[in-house]
């Protein structure tokens, strides 16, 4: 069974202003990564969920661009 996230405008904003940097091919990746860290966090403030944006856009693109170079 999946845990919903509760999430305010403003952060479910902020999940759909990073995914815009994400090639979009790699979004669904993204957004289903953000979810799984996002279930495993504590309360959900606005900072918290800017930073696993971030970090998890972050990741994606450089094992992408990685893996487009070898």
């Amino acid at each position: 069974m999946t845990v919903p996230i509760a999430l305010t405008d403003a952060q479910l904003r902020e999940i759909q202003t990073i995914a815009l940097g994400v090639p979009y091919d790699l979004r669904g990746a993204y957004l289903q990564g953000v979810a799984d860290v996002l279930r495993d966090k504590g309360p959900l403030g606005d900072g918290v969920v800017h930073r696993v944006c971030r970090a998890v856009a972050h990741t994606i693109i450089w094992d992408a661009a990685r893996t487009a170079n070898d």
